[in-house]
This record gives C-alpha cells, sequence and structure tokens, in this order.
C-alpha cells in the first residue's frame, strides 16, 4: 500500500517539496545572512511581472471604467506585494536591533557585578570597620543573588579575610576567653552560617575551610556550618543555640562556655575537642568522633546522646551536678569521673550505665559505683 501512496501523492507533494528545497529554503537563508539586499530583491521580482500587466492593461482595449477598476486592482497588489519583503526587513532588522541592545546590556550588567565584586573585596581590607562591613555585605549578596557565578569566589574571600583577621589577639575576660567578637568577624560567620540549599548545592567539589579561626563570643545562632573545617578553632563563649554542625572536621576545636543548646553535631569528627562548661542540652551528638574530648563541668540535661558519646570512646567527663542523665551509658573509658558526680546523675531504672572492671574515682582513687539515687520512672 506504501508505494501505491506514493503514487498518489508523488504528483502532489512532488512540486510542494521542489518549491520548499529550491525557492523557500535558499530565500529563508539568504534574509537572515542579508535581510535588506534581499528585500530588495524579492521586491524587484515582483515589480517586474507587475508593472508588465500594468502595461498589458493600458494597451489592451478595455473600456475607461473597467481599465481603472483592473489598475487600481492592480495597483494595491503591487503595494502590498513591494512593501511586504520590506515589511519582513523591517521587522527583522529591529529583531537583530532589540538582540544585539539585549546583549549589550547584559555584557554591561556583568562588568558592573564584577566590578562590585573587585569593590566588595577591595573593602575587606580597609581600615574602617564600617568599610569592612559594607564590603562583607556586597559579597553576601553578590552570593545569594548570582550564586553560580559568585558564589564560591565570594565565600573564598570571606574565608580569607576571617583567617587574617582572627589571628590578632582579642581582650580576654577572666576565664581566658575573649571579651567579645568584633561585629565584622561576626558578620561574616554569619554569613558563611546562612547559606541556603542552592549555595551549599555548588559546594560539592570545594570545602569551607576554617581552620584556626577565632569566633569567640560571637553570637551565630540558629546558623548551618555542616561540612566545614573547624580544625583548632575557637568557639569559646559563642551563642551556637539550634545550629547545624553535623560533618564538621574540628579536630582540637574549642566550644568552652558555648551554648549548643539543641544544636546538631551529629557526625562531626571532634577529637579532642573541648566542651569545658559547654552548654549541650538538647544536643545531637549521635555518630560524632570524640576520640579525647574534654567535656568536663558540660551540662547535657536528659539526653538520649549520653550512650553515643561514652560508647566506646575515650572522652574526660566531668559532669555538672543535677544535670546529666546516663541512662544506658557505657562509661568504660571515661576520665575524670568522681562518685559524687556520679550519685547526682540520673538514669532510667533497669537501664543503668555500666562500665567493664573498675571504674576509679578522680578524687578518692577508688572504684565507683552506681548507687541509683536518681532514678526515674
Amino acid at each position: 500500500m506504501l508505494w501505491l501512496a506514493e503514487i498518489l501523492l508523488g504528483p502532489v507533494w512532488f512540486p510542494v517539496y521542489w518549491l520548499w528545497k529550491y525557492i523557500a529554503m535558499p530565500v529563508i537563508r539568504a534574509v537572515k545572512k542579508r535581510p535588506r539586499s534581499t528585500a530588495l530583491v524579492i521586491a524587484m521580482l515582483v515589480a517586474l511581472p507587475a508593472l508588465a500587466v500594468y502595461v498589458w492593461v493600458l494597451a489592451t482595449e478595455f473600456t475607461e471604467t473597467d481599465k481603472g477598476s483592473v489598475l487600481r486592482s492592480l495597483s494595491f497588489i503591487a503595494v502590498a506585494a513591494i512593501g511586504f519583503p520590506f515589511l519582513v526587513w523591517r521587522s527583522m532588522a529591529a529583531d537583530q536591533q532589540a538582540e544585539a541592545t539585549r546583549k549589550q546590556a547584559e555584557i554591561s550588567e556583568n562588568e558592573n557585578r564584577q566590578n562590585r565584586f573587585e569593590r566588595g573585596v577591595a573593602m575587606l581590607d580597609s581600615d574602617s570597620i564600617s568599610t569592612r562591613r559594607v564590603g562583607i555585605r556586597t559579597l553576601a549578596y553578590l552570593a545569594s543573588t548570582y550564586a553560580s557565578d559568585f558564589h564560591i569566589p565570594a565565600m573564598e574571600s570571606l574565608c580569607d579575610f576571617l583567617r587574617y583577621q582572627t589571628k590578632q589577639e582579642l581582650p580576654l575576660s577572666a576565664l581566658g576567653i575573649a571579651i567579645e567578637c568584633p561585629a565584622d568577624i561576626e558578620a561574616v560567620a554569619k554569613v558563611i552560617g546562612g547559606r541556603s540549599a542552592k549555595q551549599k548545592e555548588l559546594e560539592k567539589d570545594w570545602s569551607l575551610i576554617l581552620e584556626n579561626v577565632n569566633l569567640s563570643r560571637a553570637s551565630i545562632y540558629s546558623s548551618d556550618f555542616s561540612g566545614v573545617w573547624f580544625g583548632h578553632a575557637k568557639f569559646a563563649g559563642a551563642i551556637l543555640s539550634e545550629s547545624n554542625f553535623s560533618q564538621v572536621h574540628a579536630s582540637s576545636v574549642n566550644l568552652s562556655y558555648a551554648f549548643l543548646r539543641n544544636s546538631s553535631l551529629e557526625g562531626a569528627y571532634l577529637s579532642f575537642a573541648r566542651f569545658l562548661h559547654t552548654n549541650l542540652l538538647g544536643a545531637n551528638l549521635r555518630r560524632a568522633r570524640l576520640y579525647r574530648a574534654n567535656f568536663s563541668d558540660a551540662e547535657f540535661g536528659k539526653s538520649d546522646d549520653m550512650h553515643y558519646i561514652l560508647q566506646d570512646k575515650k572522652v574526660t567527663l566531668n559532669l555538672k551536678t543535677d544535670s546529666t542523665d546516663l541512662s544506658g551509658a557505657d562509661l568504660t573509658k571515661v576520665e575524670g569521673l568522681t562518685q559524687s558526680q556520679l550519685d547526682a546523675s540520673a538514669a532510667k531504672k533497669g537501664n543503668p550505665p555500666t562500665w567493664e572492671g573498675d571504674l576509679i574515682c578522680a578524687e578518692t582513687g577508688k572504684p565507683l559505683k552506681w548507687n541509683g539515687k536518681n532514678d526515674y520512672d
């Protein structure tokens, strides 16, 4: 049946195909390449036959009325036929001009953004803290609004700024921690901690390196620092409540006197970390690496995470009295624990803390024992 359809439709489709391939397509390509010249040629090709018909009408014996009617009709057709190519050319020329204008505007906008970025980076070196804060806001805006172009460069500049600025010694309180965190340093930390999901998606092959930075006394709660490298960083006295520190690499980090209430440190690398007097109420420390971490006088409250903190880990644990739930905790490798602290702790009935061998009291040198004084149902 296919060959029959080809025989029947061949006389119809072949002329159409020939006209499209050998006339229409060359004209379209010519219009795209040289629209003005092609429009003039088309107009001439239309005008010459129209002129010939016009002369023929004049030479033919028609009544004056018929001649006038035919000539008027031919004039309208000729004007329309001649004007149409110019209309097409004009429309295409306008589109090309608009496209050129759009591209030029885009180039100018990109140059303007790049200039703003360079000025923002330059402002970070200013001696004026207000100028530095303007530079920080500029980089933060570009990183969030035009993330694909500026997020990584902006974060690199801000991380460099943070590492450099925090090398300077800060005035210390009687506790040996900074009295306050400089406003520009705190502003950079908030920008980094406030990265959007889209921005973090761009960091798959890149990491934020903030080793040795000093963010003591910074107020950067509800921030997201997941995956950041914080080795040897200082967060002493910082307010970090309800923040996300999951999967951070922060060996030897100092979190003493910090507030980490309801924060997540799940899967974090925290070997040799210091949590002296740290508020960890409601904190999530599941699967955290805590080799030789020091939790002296840390405040946990009734938390299921004690089991994960202590199991198979060598940590120093000097508990705040009346604050820690040790239900099911393995204290085998714990150091620095006293009998009075153990007696002040609590556990669920039937699920006390356990340990292998003798656990020695840090004060008396005698073996510790669980008396269950504060067991609860």
